[in-house]
């Protein structure tokens, strides 16, 4: 896999890079500045619809987002995302990991 960081580690709203994905699935995943999670907070995954970012919903209909509980999504939908963090407690950042 190669990985690279989206959304560098901060405590400020800030979006992400864009995702573009196409055939190859990719991972996003949160990460705790220090290392160690002493909080919980949420970053909203979007995708690109028309020239506006929506909400994404997994198949099931839950709105997908990054945090403590769960650190990794695995997108294989084709589009553009990109996530979004809003002003957080804790310093934390994004990565993209690609498959090959």
């Amino acid at each position: 896999m190669a990985q690279s960081t989206i959304l560098a580690a901060g405590t400020t709203a800030a979006n992400s890079t864009d995702v573009v994905v196409t055939t190859t699935p990719v991972v996003l995943s949160v990460f705790p500045n220090d290392g160690v999670w002493n909080s919980n907070p949420q970053l909203m995954v979007q995708r690109k619809i028309g020239s506006n970012y929506q909400q994404y919903f997994d198949a099931n209909g839950h709105a997908v987002c990054l945090c403590a509980d769960r650190s990794e999504v695995h997108i294989s939908m084709p589009g553009t995302y990109r996530v979004s963090r809003g002003a957080v407690p804790e310093s934390c950042g994004v990565a993209l990991d690609t498959t090959a």
